[in-house]
């Protein structure tokens, strides 16, 4: 089994891939920095064997909490007797990265473009929902040619809350009236179809800068705000662990050659 890893600030999540690149499952642990190596082993271990008996044969890890990566590195080698392929901006990813520092751009944007890749023809403008909002765009050769980072759904939720006096904590757990008839209502309203134009008013502004393109929607409420928008675009949940899986094949590949 391979093992595709993404660490996240508030979520740790781990996709299972057979040696076809078929998904198998993913699981998903709250993000600590207060766990250490042997927590978070006895923690993989246990969300593993829920899904699977078969052993870990090789891994690939995308992070954006840099003080978790070795953490995580440790364990899964624990787990499998080696340590996963980092993505990193000396890793192998299938595409070029046009902006003014490509080694600052995420681990898992990468990822998630990796993925979008893989699945999907060029020109693409790729919505990746998850603690922020990232817009990004793939011209027709291929190439991460920029991004629009925006609030994601939570935090824009949690600020929210935190910077107003009455107004409830919501979860954003269906898409209702566009006009809302109560406060909860109207701020779940104001999250989902707020996303969706947000979404759509960006995705028209690439199309005009790299031409026609596919908007692909993944990651966090992803489904709740694909089903809002009134433009088409194409839900896909999984592309951050598929873009890993894709990466981890790349390297083995260049490894053996």
């Amino acid at each position: 089994m391979i093992a595709a890893i993404n660490i996240g600030n508030r979520i740790i999540s781990i996709g299972g891939y057979s040696s076809t690149g078929e998904q198998l499952f993913v699981v998903t642990a709250s993000t600590s920095l207060r766990f250490t190596a042997d927590q978070y082993t006895v923690m993989f271990r246990e969300l593993l064997e829920l899904h699977s008996t078969e052993p870990i044969s090789g891994s690939v890890l995308s992070s954006v909490v840099a003080s978790l990566t070795d953490v995580i590195c440790e364990v899964v080698e624990r787990l499998a007797g080696r340590r996963p392929i980092v993505v990193d901006p000396g890793i192998k990813t299938g595409f070029r990265i046009e902006i003014d520092n490509p080694g600052e751009l995420g681990a898992d944007i990468v990822a998630v473009t990796a993925g979008a890749l893989a699945k999907y023809e060029p020109p693409l403008v790729v919505a990746y929902f998850t603690d922020a909002l990232v817009v990004s765009a793939i011209d027709k050769n291929g190439s991460f040619v920029g991004c629009s980072i925006c609030p994601g759904v939570s935090v824009a939720r949690d600020a929210l809350v935190r910077e107003t006096e009455t107004l409830p904590a919501v979860s954003p757990t269906g898409v209702g009236r566009i006009i809302g008839k109560s406060s909860v209502e109207s701020i779940r309203s104001g999250l989902i179809y707020g996303a969706a134009a947000q979404l759509e008013g960006l995705g028209e502004r690439f199309r005009a800068e790299i031409g026609t393109a596919d908007i692909i929607v993944t990651g966090e409420e992803s489904a709740l705000i694909a089903k809002a928008c009134k433009s088409e675009v194409i839900h896909d949940r999984g592309l951050l662990h598929d873009g890993l899986y894709a990466i981890y094949v790349k390297n083995i590949q260049t490894k053996r050659r």
